[in-house]
């Protein structure tokens, strides 16, 4: 799983967007960015977990809001497949389905 991958999370409820990111390292270190610009402010938060090291990842996580240092509990259930890295995340009661592309930055070995 280990590289930056870029693309899109939507929320299922609402079914608004977020440019979404992710960035893995060697050792499976994983950050997901969900972030939107809206009418009046800017929105969005961020997912960590260790995904190390198959192509499947299924677990708890923690997150935060963009501006926040409070953490509250997040799920991530991510597959590889090919040059894509797609899967459902749950931050603070809401879901989101993303889908995201191998980005040319992630042949890197390291990251994060």
């Amino acid at each position: 799983m280990a590289g930056y991958w870029k693309g899109t999370a939507t929320e299922e409820d609402s079914n608004r967007s977020y440019e979404a990111v992710a960035l893995i390292d060697a050792d499976g270190n994983a950050q997901w960015l969900l972030t939107r610009t809206g009418l009046l402010e800017e929105d969005g938060f961020v997912v960590s977990a260790n995904v190390c090291c198959e192509s499947e990842f299924e677990d708890d996580a923690t997150g935060k809001e963009l501006g926040e240092t409070r953490t509250h509990d997040a799920r991530i259930d991510a597959e590889v497949d090919g040059n894509a890295l797609g899967g459902d995340l749950r931050f603070r009661g809401d879901d989101y389905e993303f889908t995201l592309s191998r980005s040319l930055y992630g042949d890197r070995k390291s990251v994060v």
